[in-house]
């Protein structure tokens, strides 16, 4: 009776460690791999993007993005660093990609007109703006935004026009007194 009960235990151990060793796979476990790899690699890549090492998050984000991650979300935040390190040309691509799937989205639009003000496309920035404002109202921030790309431009008395019915609309609004400021001292340049 002893051999039964030592045989039994190293039968079941050999016929599952042979199954290990002989390649069979368990269904679905390269997909579960794969899901795991590319979330391991968008959390480095987290890492660095909160270390401000925009270059190696975007390396870490497009590995996620190659194992199989989210990919609108990994594109989008490779898009945000390629932006935060300056590196414009790329960014813009990445949002333009992005834009493509999903025209309607304001955030992207802003974010593009973002990096056209920033890279000195003042023109292509103000119609961006011009655009996101006339389709926004009622959003402060892309106003502030249209006015201070205005007179980045030095297109003082738009932004002023701009300014005043910004004012008017969000009299509440904190940033009135610094765009002021800087309005003033604008134009007197």
């Amino acid at each position: 009776m002893k051999v039964c009960k030592i045989a039994f235990p190293l039968i079941l151990c050999v016929s599952i460690f042979s199954c290990k060793t002989t390649g069979f796979s368990i269904p679905g476990e390269s997909h579960v791999v794969e899901q795991n790899l590319a979330a391991e690699y968008a959390q480095i890549a987290e890492a660095h993007e909160k270390l401000k090492n925009y270059e190696s998050a975007v390396k870490y984000y497009q590995m996620s993005l190659d194992a199989g991650g989210s990919g609108n979300a990994l594109s989008y935040k490779i898009a945000r660093c390629y932006a935060l390190a300056q590196d414009w040309e790329n960014a813009r691509k990445m949002y333009c990609s992005l834009l493509e799937e999903d025209p309607d989205n304001t955030n992207i639009k802003l974010s593009i007109a973002y990096l056209d003000a920033m890279s000195g496309d003042f023109k292509t920035a103000l119609e961006e703006y011009k655009q996101l404002s006339e389709a926004n109202p009622t959003d402060a921030s892309i106003m502030k935004n249209y006015i201070l790309v205005l007179m980045a431009d030095g297109k003082y008395e738009i932004a002023e026009e701009k300014f005043h019915l910004f004012k008017e609309s969000f009299p509440d609004e904190k940033s009135i007194s610094e765009i002021e400021t800087k309005m003033k001292e604008g134009l007197k340049n």
